[in-house]
């Protein structure tokens, strides 16, 4: 059975308000780039990052992990939210990939089946900014996360 009590409690968590929104969040739309394979999971993710008018995010999303790779090094992606279930790549190696890719300098939110509880600690301890499960998550939790990613980000310097 899964279970979707999060470590942090999701109805806790107050809507982003307007008043307190930095730089990053006056610029209009949250540019996130999706890697999902899965075209129905991609189409939720819309439909999710959509249904609220007053938060706006651009979508670009793209189902290989290689063609991911190669988007990135063109820049103009505030986030990326990556599925773990990718075909070339599963679990830590596609996140790793991704954040190679990045150079640690664009936050990544992780969204994926897998509700291990060693896997997301895994992932988390590598970097990732949030590990959401696609069967837990709301639209609410989902636009949240990736605000809150982008909020707290810290490239890496180097």
């Amino acid at each position: 059975m899964i279970s979707c009590r999060a470590e942090t409690p999701w109805s806790a968590i107050a809507p982003p308000v307007a008043v307190r929104q930095p730089e990053i969040l006056a610029r209009e739309p949250l540019r996130v780039l999706l890697i999902e394979d899965e075209a129905d999971a991609a189409d939720l993710v819309q439909v999710y990052l959509t249904e609220n008018r007053e938060d706006k995010f651009q979508i670009e999303w793209i189902s290989e992990l290689l063609d991911a790779m190669f988007r990135l090094q063109y820049g103009g992606v505030d986030v990326v939210l990556l599925d773990l279930g990718l075909p070339e790549r599963d679990g830590d190696k596609s996140f790793r990939a991704i954040n190679g890719m990045t150079e640690g300098k664009i936050p990544i939110v992780i969204l994926t089946s897998d509700d291990r509880p060693v896997s997301r600690e895994l992932i988390l301890a590598s970097g990732a900014a949030e590990y959401l499960t696609k069967q837990c998550v709301s639209g609410f939790e989902l636009r949240c996360a990736l605000r809150g990613a982008v909020l707290r980000f810290r490239p890496i310097s180097g």
